[in-house]
């Protein structure tokens, strides 16, 4: 039978509880990073780097879609629950197997054995792996964003800390490897202790055929967005070397936290609350475009404050040593600002169980980014980052397209939602470019006196653009300041 929701939280709530413990998270990789990059050389990094992105494509594989079956089925129960641990079990324990006694091969082929020894640690995740999985899929389906939040926090900052504490001790690379394993064993303690409703990990092997058809194009897609998620480090790294693919990674950070603490929160929210719409047979159209519309009213102008301030931003967090990366965290900041907010399209599809549509736009969008990749690489990092901003358009175009099916959309409704995004985005673009053209790209003095300026530029500009262009999200700020204006008085 279906499992109860006696009691729905709202989605504003849940994504309080998840942001909230995203950006503790955050906080705590910002300065774990931050110690860890003064410890670990540009070559060390990219030594973990390369490590990570060669057991990307086993990753993805590592989950054949359990998680997003979990959480869109429509009836659960223990058995279905067992099936599932059975089949991760015997995908993530052989995994485990292979890559541990395969990890000689990879660090053979990049002429480095440290590699060889972070892939022998990584590889322990893949024992973990079912257990973590199936818990975190039935506390989401739960909507239980609370108590996922708290077991989240703790395990990224145990995780940290060990890795933090063993770079201390010149442990190198391997020191990363080491936390990542805590991390999930963090995980699994904290789901044993919250129980979800249909925990099993009594293993079933009969009955997988429902699995195994969901989870072939999940997992297809998953195995081509990693393979293609992890190509510039492997290209770069076989290409232009280890140090290279540091950099380049460190480049990242700017995008990968907004995309974790943002896009990973909307993600992980989403899924659930239209999968529960679904069932409960509610307009989605409508709320769609309303989130579709929120999401870009505040990543588009968040990136483009990312971008103009990427070079102070890499300078605080990571130390003079990694300022080459500054171009590339600001070029791919900008890639980033044209597909991140379309990215709910994927969790609307998924949510309908619309997995091999998401193979097909996953497959379209990584050829054509290794394919941009290795055009590029010749001419160096800039261009490769560069480069991504094709696959993000190819990717806006094939999701937008299947959601229009799903909802059926036409451009007047897209444009109705986007079109005061758009216009806030500008106005901030415009703040921001004023800023950086009277400071420049990269200002002399304080990084974090430079980052205060060009952040409380870009948020007035942000402000200013919202109530110029009368955006909806001004009122939902307004209710903000107004709760906290009467709960101040009341003190």
């Amino acid at each position: 039978m279906s499992q109860p929701t006696p009691s729905v939280p709202s989605l504003k709530r849940s994504l309080a509880y998840v942001f909230g413990g995203r950006f503790m998270r955050a906080l705590i990789q910002i300065a774990s990073a931050a110690i860890i990059a003064r410890l670990l050389t540009p070559e060390e990094m990219g030594v973990f780097a390369v490590a990570s992105a060669s057991i990307a494509i086993s990753t993805a594989l590592a989950e054949f879609g359990i998680h997003p079956y979990l959480v869109q089925v429509d009836a659960l129960s223990k058995a279905i629950v067992g099936r599932a641990f059975g089949l991760m079990g015997l995908i993530n324990w052989s995994l485990a197997f292979l890559l541990f006694f395969g990890r000689g091969v990879i660090a053979q082929f990049y002429g480095n054995p440290e590699i060889e020894n972070v892939i022998a640690v990584l590889s322990l995740n893949f024992l973990f792996n079912p257990f973590v999985t199936i818990g975190l899929a039935l506390l989401m389906r739960e909507l239980r964003y609370g108590k996922l939040t708290i077991i989240n926090i703790m395990a990224g900052g145990a995780g940290s800390a060990i890795s933090v504490l063993l770079a201390l001790q010149d442990f190198g690379p391997i020191s990363l490897a080491f936390g990542s394993v805590i991390m999930k064993l963090v995980l699994i303690i904290g789901i044993f202790r919250l129980k979800p409703m249909y925990l099993s990990f009594r293993p079933r092997f009969h009955g997988l055929k429902e699995i195994i058809g969901f989870g072939s194009w999940a997992v297809g897609a998953s195995l081509v967005q990693s393979a293609g998620n992890q190509s510039p480090e492997l290209i770069i790294g076989r290409g232009l070397g280890l140090e290279a693919a540091g950099l380049f990674d460190r480049g990242m950070t700017v995008t990968r936290l907004v995309n974790q603490q943002i896009a990973g929160s909307l993600s992980t929210v989403l899924t659930p609350f239209f999968a529960q719409e679904r069932r409960d047979k509610q307009d989605l159209k409508a709320r769609f475009l309303i989130r579709l519309q929120t999401t870009a009213g505040v990543i588009w102008p968040l990136m483009l404050i990312m971008a103009g301030s990427s070079y102070s931003l890499i300078l605080f967090l990571f130390g003079p040593q990694w300022t080459q990366a500054a171009p590339v965290a600001g070029i791919l900041a900008i890639s980033a600002t044209l597909h991140m907010p379309f990215g709910i399209g994927r969790q609307l599809l998924l949510s309908h169980g619309k997995v091999k549509q998401i193979f097909l736009i996953e497959t379209s969008m990584q050829l054509a980014k290794v394919a941009l990749i290795v055009l590029a690489a010749r001419h160096g990092l800039p261009y490769i980052a560069a480069a991504l901003m094709g696959p993000a358009i190819i990717f806006i175009i094939l999701a937008n397209y299947q959601v229009s099916r799903v909802l059926s959309l036409h451009a007047s409704d897209w444009w109705a939602a986007l079109k005061p995004s758009l216009l806030v985005t500008f106005g901030v673009g415009l703040t921001m470019g004023a800023v950086v053209y009277g400071l420049g790209y990269a200002p002399k003095g304080l990084p974090i006196l430079n980052l205060a300026i060009y952040g409380s530029a870009g948020l007035v500009g942000w402000l200013i653009s919202l109530w110029l262009v009368r955006h909806p999200m001004r009122l939902e700020i307004t209710r903000i300041f107004k709760k906290i204006i009467k709960r101040n008085k009341s003190q």
